[in-house]
């Protein structure tokens, strides 16, 4: 199935996310991607296109949506460095604990929305209780496919 612009983007943003090594370019790759993946997501409120996720990402979030756009816009290392409206007032900086969640849940978020949107099954990759990762399951009577030539 062939991407759209907008899914294909989304998977340039969230691919830079995952690449960069500093944090905060991290952190706004993410918040961009989300950006986009909210404009393409089902309904007008975070709670609805929050709905619209698998089941098994909601139960991984660790905050719901609001609290990503939230953390997106108002924190100093993210997107916006002054207060709206107060001059030479800084927003504060996401402290380490804000900063793995805000990442864990954009990876299972812009995950989750391009497979969506590719008709492919989303890939289990956490464990949607304590969010360690999850080896892949393996069968003993399984073989693996043979290589081509």
């Amino acid at each position: 199935r062939k991407a759209t612009p907008a899914v294909q983007a989304l998977g340039d943003l969230h691919y830079a996310a995952l690449k960069s090594l500093r944090g905060d370019a991290r952190l706004f790759y993410f918040a961009n991607a989300l950006e986009l993946a909210a404009s393409v997501m089902p309904g007008a409120k975070n709670s609805t296109k929050e709905q619209s996720l698998g089941a098994e990402t909601r139960a991984s979030l660790r905050h719901p949506m609001d609290w990503l756009f939230n953390m997106a816009n108002n924190r100093y290392n993210v997107r916006h460095v002054v207060v709206r409206g107060k001059s030479g007032v800084l927003h504060s900086k996401m402290t380490g604990e804000e900063m793995v969640a805000f990442e864990n849940d954009a990876d299972l978020i812009l995950r989750d929305v391009m497979c969506q949107k590719l008709g492919i099954p989303t890939p289990r990759l956490f464990d949607a209780k304590d969010h360690r990762a999850v080896p892949p399951a393996t069968s003993s009577s399984a073989k693996p496919p043979p290589l081509a030539n």
